[in-house]
């Protein structure tokens, strides 16, 4: 960073702790327990969504290739509902609202999946837009929706209302259909110049299907093609500072076959403007560039090309990258990316929810021969080109992370089981070989753990229309359907695969249609978003009251119209065939309410939204036992409510590469990921544990709101601590006890700042600290500032679970003490727990259940064996031969692994004295 804030913000945040631990009681004791209330929890994952190409969602190193620069043609395919009216030969779509005009379909294969017609499948002879009064419209379509004339007569499969088929079809080539080679890119012609999709005349052993021909040779023509990234208003994410490869293929086919190249930020920087001589023969060109920028710079970045001085050209496979990053990361993502997933450590990564209207072998090409895809009723064509399968999971592989892969609901039971074959198959199989040829012979499935696959995104949601069944009978029963043909794969396993459908958050009963109609899936996803709307905010209290109980009444409220997880919980526990609920995405979700554009900013992407959502998946997690939770998402900077107001949603990071600075929400979920592993453990709360009652505002009303959460997790002799203080203006003291409670050496971590309504967005004012707590009592009052997460990790000695069993401590004080033998018995503490192991009760032991030594041959012996769950102790032995004379003398320990044993040679001493010790750090 540039600037001195973030060492003087960690100074201030570090003095202000340094006093915070005091002797006496604190208000409320939180006992840590032994007893597991989550077994096996799993690190919260993070959405990597597919639109990477703008704002703080530029994660591709390829700037030119997610803007089409492989000008590819298109595949479309979108699922359709029928209304009444089919017949035959033809059905009617049920709803008038689509953008595809009279002819889109035509030439289209269809196959029916859900209702009478299904399995019915053949071609579009026509399609006719509906007849309305908004374009597209067709006088000889219907009223109700699109008209589909089927090539073929079926009179045993007539299409009903309800029925839902899938088209299919692949365009290239100019039209109004979505094929040509210049979607996305900005075209520019004078004087009679043209830029025309070609399909002939391709570079030589091009797997692609089209590239792009710009003829500009009589006088007065002239014609350009320009891309541009980074072109969000007044912010930049991306500065190019290092060096830089353009690159392309291009050949000359008229006039003086030169062509100018151009690379230029706004009205500022040029990179590059060059004219080249191409010859009539396909060539590849690289033009190099080192960018000075500091992130400072402003307006996008085009990139031109135009044919010059009279000439005409054929252009294809765009490229510029940056040649001088970081050569391990040999992902198509851009180092930054890489970093930012690497310090948030995800669990789960979820990715690919833009490729409704994809195929599989199309996620399989190769860059430049891949098609843009869409699905969508309210559109015609697709304009980017996201990444593919293969790069999400090799995303995935260079974080750590398993995948949540978003199949599209147009997949074929074919395609499933060729997705099985290239997850899981080997080199020497179709798609096994596919996946060894893109870079990675080893089949997914031993790369990771767990392999989530859900069916489609968001059946319920119109806006995704096209891409989604829009019925929850119909979308359980496809969803059973594919997934019974992926559980009959060879590749299959139920230990690895989790198989997902997703339904949403405040509609328990479509959830329960949904898992009803399947047998198949494994669990059930939902959305539980927070603080949709906001009417009421003129304070803190009136926002950041409602959003600190929203956690509470989300998960613990028993009526189900306000506690939807509670209810989708009991919901789906209470069915015949109860599976796990998970979280596909999750976030502050203000989109919504009478709410100013002054305090959209200040609250939205505050500290207080980051604490809520890190306590509402702990909470989550801990009540229902929901181990898959995944925030959303990585990028994304502003969205737009529709209201003429925009909103600091959802990313969770201000950008990547630029200042790196990172929302709320992510710092608080990176915390909570440097806890959650082994089990979750119950904590209790007793003494003043305070409370308040949240009157009804901004949707949220909820009795006995706890200030304090804590969550507790154990894994084997690590141990963490993450404990909410959420009130707005005070802090609180708490002490602990329990089996688990902290102790010792304790590394703290503290996110919080000077005000709830801090953010990072221009500015770092929120950072996380850490320090550590040398000898730390949990009897003694730890005060925890006003809206904070705290995090305690540390190593539990084995010793201070036994202590706890006897002593109902784990401290080394009293006579729970390492030296102590508060029952008279010869043995202290530590003795007893060394020597005869955690189960022994230190006042039922006797000198007899002590190791003995003997004569072996010519030496005095004393062996024995280290009790199973003894550790952190280290053994010594000592002899002397009287003990009026000499001092004690050590003994070398010649035993090996977990048997000690100790000798001295007997020589001329007839007896001899020899003692144990038993010494914990």
């Amino acid at each position: 960073m540039k600037s001195p804030r973030p060492l003087s913000l960690a100074a201030c945040v570090l003095a202000a702790l340094a006093f915070i631990i005091h002797p006496a009681l604190a208000g409320t004791a939180i006992n840590v327990s032994s007893t597991t209330q989550v077994a096996n929890v799993r690190r919260f994952g993070i959405n990597a969504e597919t639109a990477s190409y703008f704002d703080s969602r530029q994660m591709l190193k390829d700037f030119a290739f997610v803007r089409n620069g492989n000008f590819e043609g298109q595949i479309y395919q979108s699922i359709v509902r029928c209304g009444p009216g089919g017949t035959a030969s033809s059905a009617i779509e049920d709803q008038s609202g689509t953008q595809w005009p009279s002819g889109f379909w035509d030439g289209a294969t269809y196959e029916f999946v859900f209702g009478a017609a299904t399995g019915r499948t053949g071609t579009i002879s026509h399609s006719l837009a509906p007849n309305r009064p908004q374009p597209p419209t067709d006088p000889l379509g219907s009223t109700q929706g699109t008209t589909y004339n089927f090539n073929d007569t079926d009179a045993t499969k007539i299409p009903a209302n309800g029925d839902c088929l899938i088209l299919r079809k692949s365009e290239v080539g100019d039209g109004t259909f979505g094929g040509a080679a210049t979607i996305n890119w900005s075209t520019g012609t004078t004087g009679g110049a043209t830029i025309a999709s070609e399909t002939s005349d391709l570079p030589p052993g091009t797997p692609g299907r089209q590239c792009v021909r710009l003829t500009a040779t009589s006088t007065g023509q002239s014609a350009s093609l320009t891309s541009t990234f980074d072109s969000s208003a007044g912010a930049t994410f991306v500065s190019l500072n290092g060096a830089f490869q353009l690159s392309f293929k291009a050949k000359g086919v008229g006039g003086n076959n030169t062509m100018n190249v151009q690379v230029k930020r706004g009205i500022g920087t040029t990179f590059i403007n060059q004219t080249i001589v191409l010859t009539t023969s396909w060539n590849t060109y690289t033009l190099n560039f080192t960018g000075t920028e500091n992130g400072t710079q402003s307006g996008g970045v085009a990139l031109s090309f135009s044919p010059n001085n009279q000439s005409a050209l054929l252009l294809d496979d765009v490229s510029l990258v940056q040649t001088n990053g970081d050569p391990a990361n040999t992902t198509v993502f851009r180092d930054s990316v890489l970093a930012a997933l690497r310090a948030y450590n995800p669990g789960i990564l979820r990715g690919l929810i833009e490729h409704y209207g994809d195929t599989l072998d199309n996620e399989l090409s190769v860059p430049s021969a891949r098609q843009r895809t869409g699905y969508s009723v309210f559109g015609t064509f697709q304009t980017i080109q996201a990444m593919s399968l293969h790069e999400f999971l090799t995303l995935c592989e260079a974080v750590g992370a398993d995948p949540w892969c978003v199949m599209p609901t147009v997949f074929s039971p074919q395609e499933v089981t060729n997705l099985m074959e290239y997850l899981g198959g080997a080199t020497s199989t179709t798609y096994g070989a596919k996946r060894a040829a893109l870079g990675h012979p080893a089949p997914w499935t031993s790369v990771f753990a767990r392999i989530h696959i859900e069916f489609g995104n968001e059946n319920w949601n119109a806006v995704f229309r096209g891409g989604t069944f829009m019925n929850a009978v119909a979308y359980g029963t496809r969803g059973n359907a594919i997934f019974g043909t992926l559980k009959s794969s060879p590749y299959y396993n139920s230990a690895q695969f989790d198989l997902v459908l997703g339904a949403q958050a405040v509609n328990a009963g479509v959830m329960l249609q949904i898992h009803n109609a399947s047998a198949n899936h494994d669990s059930m996803t939902l959305a539980p978003y927070m603080n949709s709307k906001v009417d009421t905010f003129a304070t803190n209290e009136d926002y950041y009251g409602p959003l600190f109980a929203e956690p509470e009444w989300w998960t613990r409220n028993p009526t189900a119209s306000s506690g939807f997880m509670r209810a989708n919980y009991n919901s789906i526990q209470g069915s015949s065939r109860p599976v796990p609920l998970s979280v596909y995405e999750v976030n502050i979700n203000t989109t919504q309410g009478a709410i100013t554009q002054a305090a959209l900013d200040s609250f939205v992407p505050s500290t207080g939204s980051g604490l809520a959502l890190a306590d509402h998946m702990l909470l989550m997690l801990h009540d229902l036992g929901m181990r898959d939770q995944v925030m959303f998402s990585l990028g994304g900077y502003r969205a737009n409510r529709g209201d003429g107001k925009s909103v600091a949603l959802w990313g969770t990071v201000r950008d990547m590469g630029v200042t790196d600075r990172k929302r709320p929400q992510f710092l608080a979920l990176q915390m909570a990921n440097q806890a959650l592993a082994g089990n979750m453990v119950a904590t209790t709360h007793t003494g003043d544990d305070p409370t308040w009652n949240q009157p009804l505002a901004n949707l949220i009303a909820y009795t006995g709101a706890h200030y304090l959460q804590s969550y507790a997790f154990s894994n084997g002799a690590g141990k963490s601590l993450i404990v909410f203080n959420l009130h707005r203006t005070s802090s609180l003291g708490v002490n602990f006890t329990g089996a688990n409670a902290p102790a010792g050496t304790i590394a703290r971590q503290v996110l919080t700042s000077a005000n709830l309504t801090d953010n990072n967005e221009s500015a770092l004012n929120v950072a996380t600290v850490t320090d550590t707590l040398t000898n730390f009592d949990p009897n003694a009052t730890l005060t925890l500032p006003a809206f904070s997460m705290t995090l305690l990790k540390w190593t539990q000695p084995a010793v201070d679970a036994w202590r706890y069993t006897f002593f109902g401590t784990t401290s080394n004080t009293g006579n729970a003490a390492n030296t102590a033998d508060p029952f008279h018995t010869g043995i202290p503490n530590l003795a007893v727990f060394g020597l005869l192991g955690p189960s022994q009760d230190p006042a039922k032991v006797a000198s007899a259940l002590l190791p003995k030594p003997q004569t072996i041959g010519t030496n005095y012996v004393l062996s024995f064996t280290q009790p199973a769950g003894v550790s952190g102790v280290t053994y010594g032995a000592e002899w002397r031969p009287d003990l009026a004379t000499g001092t004690w003398q050590p003994m070398t320990d010649a035993g090996s692994g977990s048997v000690h044993t100790f000798s001295v040679p007997i020589g001329s001493n007839m007896k001899m004295f020899m003692r144990l010790t038993v010494t914990s750090p």
